[in-house]
């Protein structure tokens, strides 16, 4: 299959070929959730998103595979529930625009966070 955009000439008419406009292109990205891009996109999202760097993202995302959370899109619902909860900690304790971590600040950040979801659930 090849993908032309619009006005493009097929040189491969032995091919299937889709046409596609940069506006429904464009549309649909921006519809789509950012859990379902491919890694770097929703890494680069989350490091924008949340004034995090790459190092934040891989320790948080790890931490939580290795506790079970295997499962890619169901992490990546969790890693943006905590960042969310990370910044309003942040800002709520110290007004700070950017989420700042001290020597095993993530890691207990991260312990206090899944201490709030599961008091909410509840016991299991």
């Amino acid at each position: 299959m090849v993908l032309l955009k619009e006005g493009e000439v097929d040189e491969y008419p032995q091919q299937t070929v889709v046409r596609i406009s940069n506006e429904k292109l464009t549309m649909q990205v921006k519809e789509e959730s950012p859990v379902n891009w491919p890694d770097l996109m929703f890494m680069g999202y989350c490091c924008e998103s949340f004034q995090i760097n790459r190092g934040i993202y891989n320790t948080a995302e790890i931490w939580l595979y290795r506790r079970g959370f295997t499962d890619i899109r169901a992490r990546r619902t969790i890693l943006l529930r905590f960042f969310t909860y990370a910044v309003s900690r942040v800002q709520k304790d110290s007004n700070k625009k950017f989420i700042r971590f001290g020597s095993g600040g993530l890691t207990e950040c991260l312990e206090a966070f899944m201490q709030s979801v599961s008091n909410k659930v509840g016991p299991s």
